[in-house]
């Protein structure tokens, strides 16, 4: 079952809560929903509390980063939340940072030459990360990924990004994680371009600036949800919205880009903050 993050009225975080907890706060009135994405609830009037150790483990790769928050309860270690970055901005960053192109292999070996430089790539990301970490004061330690893939198969999880974020380092040899969690995708999707008009091949100006970006109260990147009752599109959709001066919306949903939405059936669930969130495949096992 999904944990629900929780904060305090000064927006502090406290202990995430279970899903029944934070509805039954909802419903009192005592908490009200602060963010959709990821999900999380305000307390009207609590503040400070209580807090468990944590322990934040993170699986970093050139194509996608894997976050989990692991708590020891007397059961065991459990996962309390996890989230999945896709793909790695950095990635080009980093391994521009390697130095060197590997221009005697050639063409045939073209696809080792990308594995090795994913390999070192992640292993510059991990170092990296983990001397910003060692900044905060905090306990920071190192694991090999034999040693998380190790775990992970003696639990009989399957293969899976954030289930390696899970079984990193010696905690992870015993970690209860309940069936149906999922895992919490997000990707860098950026603010929109700064060119403010399109150029032609020769860099002559084919389109004039933008002049409204907001219409009927939504602008491109907010999240919305539609619901259309007939027409041609009949059903609900939840994604990213492309404004239209016209009125007439593009959302963008998991399964495909809905095209021609008009603005009366959208509602506003939350102002665009530059990343993307869906969903992904809950906990399988390998056996």
């Amino acid at each position: 079952m999904q944990h629900v993050l929780v904060i305090d009225k000064n927006k502090m975080f406290l202990m995430p809560c279970h899903p029944a907890r934070a509805r039954e706060l909802l419903r009192k009135g005592k908490a009200a929903v602060y963010k959709r994405f990821p999900f999380r609830i305000i307390l009207k009037e609590k503040s400070g509390g209580d807090v468990q150790d944590l322990e934040v483990k993170l699986d970093p790769g050139s194509k996608t980063t894997t976050i989990a928050l692991v708590a020891e309860f007397q059961q065991g270690n459990g996962c309390l939340g996890r989230r999945a970055y896709s793909p790695w901005t950095g990635h080009k960053k980093y391994t521009s940072l390697q130095g060197g192109q590997c221009f005697y292999l050639g063409k045939a070996s073209h696809q080792l030459c990308s594995s090795i430089r994913d390999g070192g790539a992640s292993n510059l990301i991990r170092y990296a990360t983990g001397g910003r970490l060692k900044a905060f004061g905090l306990p920071v330690s190192f694991w090999s990924g034999g040693r998380t893939t190790y775990n992970r198969m003696n639990q009989s999880y399957g293969k899976s990004h954030w289930l390696d974020a899970v079984c990193v380092g010696a905690t992870g040899g015993s970690v209860h994680i309940p069936p149906g969690l999922q895992p919490l995708h997000v990707s860098a999707m950026g603010r929109g371009p700064r060119q403010t008009c399109r150029v032609d091949k020769h860099g002559f100006l084919r389109t004039s600036a933008a002049s409204i970006r907001v219409v009927n109260g939504c602008k491109t990147g907010d999240l919305v949800k539609a619901l259309v009752k007939k027409g041609k599109k009949p059903g609900t959709y939840v994604g990213r919205v492309s404004v239209r001066k016209s009125g007439s919306f593009n959302i963008k949903t998991e399964a495909g880009t809905i095209q021609g939405i008009a603005w009366k059936h959208c509602s506003l669930l939350q102002r665009a903050d530059g990343y993307n969130y869906y969903r992904g495949d809950s906990v399988s096992s390998s056996t």
